[in-house]
């Protein structure tokens, strides 16, 4: 059966032309992966079909056999379910139970039935213990995974998953991965768009690739399927710089003493171990028990800026302008060769026709860039990056590895980053470190089964 059909479907998205002459059929019983480079128009397509956002169209698309010209946003609503690539936007609820709760008694569930869902879903979704936390003290991984619950317990015959991964943690990334294919199995219609492609050649039917706003098959055999990254470098400083002095968050970590070494140092762990927690708190963002010293000076809110700043994981919490051009030019100090390595990133990816654009209009890889092109800027000593190459393709990847680089490099600038996408690192990266059993461990078992 057709779960979507494009004939010659055209979207624009205010004046502009994203998605041209979409010609397609897609199944139930498909597990389809949609790639395209960053601002190619994927996460277009799922507002398009969801009906999230209204969007110009012209052409004709099906859902299920129904003309969506015809359908109310509701009802296309019920059929096309969707997970956002930042996923705390769709939640309506302050935790999990009442989000799933919420959804149901909209669907008509009565209270022994939303009670049955909430159990079933919760289980396949591995987020029993996520059910009364708030969703704003969830890693941005574990936010992802209750907003994949909340789609599964709708049980809607056709998921978009908009990178429904990009701060998932290994383990549960693979049993997510394996829990949309068995329901493909059973018949629904499954689409995740994704810049990571590692781990889905065993589970997907057709790979779609968006290209200059089309639609194109490629082989699956294109796709990467890396095994082990190396987060360490041989020959790599040993001189610290920066220590953790008695740090403790309760019920998170407690760090008695541990030092970074001069470099590029890759921080991993699982989901909800306290990754972010710990960059917040070494900026001062957040408050814990012990110290941070850099080169031996403590680190407070009155002197943190000169040593060491922190790039959030949501870009537009950053932005303090609205279009890209003035942001590129907020006057802070800057880095000598920063201009270039801004003109190098701009007319090698399409941000550069994108200047005069409002930021909101940006796909999230995009606003992604131009925070990391900010950031890497900036002349300051300790860059602390959380989840940096979310929503961004292999190239920008590439760029911005390099700039890391040869910031280090050149301007002995050090880096700490956390993230769960670990194949632009692979090179870059001279340390790695870990969170685990509730504290700061360096090194470990290699790293890299998300690439």
């Amino acid at each position: 059966m057709n779960g979507i059909t494009l004939e010659g479907v055209n979207v624009w998205q205010g004046n502009s032309k994203i998605l041209y002459h979409l010609h397609c059929q897609l199944e139930m019983g498909e597990f389809i992966l949609l790639t395209g480079d960053t601002g190619s128009g994927k996460s277009t397509l799922f507002q398009f079909l969801s009906g999230i956002k209204p969007l110009t169209f012209e052409g004709q698309c099906h859902l299920l056999g129904k003309d969506i010209s015809l359908m109310t946003p509701v009802q296309r609503a019920t059929i096309a379910g969707t997970v956002f690539q930042k996923a705390y936007r769709q939640f309506t609820m302050k935790n999990l139970r009442s989000e799933l709760t919420f959804t149901l008694e909209n669907l008509g569930y009565g209270y022994k039935k939303i009670q049955e869902r909430i159990h079933q879903v919760t289980i396949d979704s591995v987020t029993q213990h996520l059910l009364d936390r708030p969703f704003v003290q969830l890693s941005g991984g574990e936010q992802q995974r209750s907003a994949i619950a909340v789609l599964l317990a709708m049980d809607v015959p056709i998921l978009l998953l908009d990178e429904p991964f990009a701060s998932v943690d290994d383990k549960s990334r693979r049993s997510l991965m394996k829990l949309l294919f068995e329901l493909s199995q059973k018949g629904k219609l499954v689409i995740v768009s994704d810049h990571d492609t590692n781990g889905y050649s065993e589970y997907v039917s057709r790979v779609l690739h968006i290209q200059e706003g089309c639609l194109q098959t490629v082989p699956i055999t294109t796709l990467s399927n890396h095994s082990v990254i190396s987060l360490e470098q041989e020959g790599s400083s040993s001189e610290k710089f920066f220590t953790y002095q008695n740090v403790v968050k309760e019920g998170l970590w407690s760090i008695p003493d541990f030092s970074l070494e001069k470099g590029i140092t890759t921080l991993t762990g699982d989901n909800g171990v306290g990754k972010s927690t710990l960059l917040r708190a070494m900026v001062q963002l957040t408050k814990v028990k012990g110290n941070f010293l850099y080169e031996e000076q403590k680190i407070t809110k009155r002197n943190r800026s000169k040593f060491l700043t922190l790039t959030v994981q949501e870009a537009m919490h950053q932005f303090v302008t609205l279009m890209p051009k003035d942001e590129l030019n907020f006057g802070m100090k800057r880095f000598s060769h920063a201009h270039e390595w801004q003109e190098r990133i701009l007319s090698e990816t399409s941000l550069g026709s994108k200047l005069d654009t409002s930021l909101m209009y940006l796909s999230g890889g995009e606003q992604k860039l131009i925070q990391l092109i900010c950031m890497l800027s900036l002349d300051i000593p300790f860059l602390l990056l959380d989840e940096p190459f979310t929503g961004l393709d292999k190239r920008s990847c590439q760029l911005i590895g390099e700039w890391m680089k040869w910031n280090q490099h050149t301007h002995h600038q050090q880096l700490l980053v956390v993230s769960h996408r670990l194949a632009p690192l692979e090179g870059v990266s001279q340390h790695h470190i870990q969170i685990t059993e509730q504290t700061l461990q360096k090194g470990g078992i290699p790293y890299g089964k998300t690439v």
